[in-house]
């Protein structure tokens, strides 16, 4: 056999000597057999699981609006409108409400003079709406003169989303009159305290937060 023969075959054995070396490294590079399924490469499918592993949803919060009214009863007379506490009543002719306390139906029956007698008044806070037509379309300074409740105004309020005048009344126990005109009416709120005190007017004030006219 000639030089250029063996040559060729060298070069031959070299060639698929390389091919064959080639072909065993391609089988162990890359993933393993079976795996393909769980890889996610672009898509949408990727969008999806970048989404669920990074974006946290913002949740945002409800204001929760606490009715300091809620459950109280209403009382309407003569076109105006107020709200009433579990603790107090309508009174018996309609025409006020009362704090009720604990006992007071015994008082009653004690005194028989009826549920309003002094004696009972003594331990109860009252609230009674005066209302009148006002036919002479008085101011509300003019109507506070008119009530003589005292020889002073006490406070500007608002009741209702109209100005009110309030001052001290007289009457066997301390007394307070809320004057108010609305409609062509007179109204004249008159509270009738145990006492000159804290507690008591807080519990009124909260009820003429609920007046409303019609």
């Amino acid at each position: 056999m000639n030089t250029k023969k063996l040559n060729l075959l060298f070069v031959i054995l070299l060639t698929l000597i390389l091919v064959g070396a080639g072909c065993g490294d391609s089988d162990q590079v890359g993933s393993p057999a079976g795996d393909d399924d769980d890889l996610v490469i672009g898509g949408d499918d990727a969008e999806d699981v970048e989404k669920d592993s990074g974006e946290v949803a913002d949740v945002e919060e409800e204001d929760v609006v606490v009715d300091e009214f809620e459950g109280w009863k209403t009382y309407e007379q003569d076109g105006i409108t107020l709200k009433y506490p579990e603790n107090w009543r309508v009174t018996e002719d309609g025409l006020g409400l009362y704090r009720w306390y604990e006992g007071l139906e015994e008082d009653i029956q004690t005194t028989e003079l009826g549920e309003f007698n002094y004696l009972v008044r003594g331990k109860l806070i009252t609230l009674y709406p005066v209302i009148e037509d006002n036919i002479d379309n008085v101011t509300l300074e003019e109507f506070w003169e008119e009530e003589k409740v005292n020889d002073y105004i006490k406070e500007r309020i608002n009741i209702g989303g109209e100005p009110a005048l309030t001052a001290e009344c007289s009457g066997i126990s301390y007394m307070e009159c809320i004057l108010i005109l609305y409609g062509g009416k007179k109204i004249n709120i008159v509270v009738d305290y145990v006492t000159d005190n804290d507690f008591a007017h807080a519990d009124v004030r909260r009820i003429l937060k609920t007046v409303e006219f019609e």
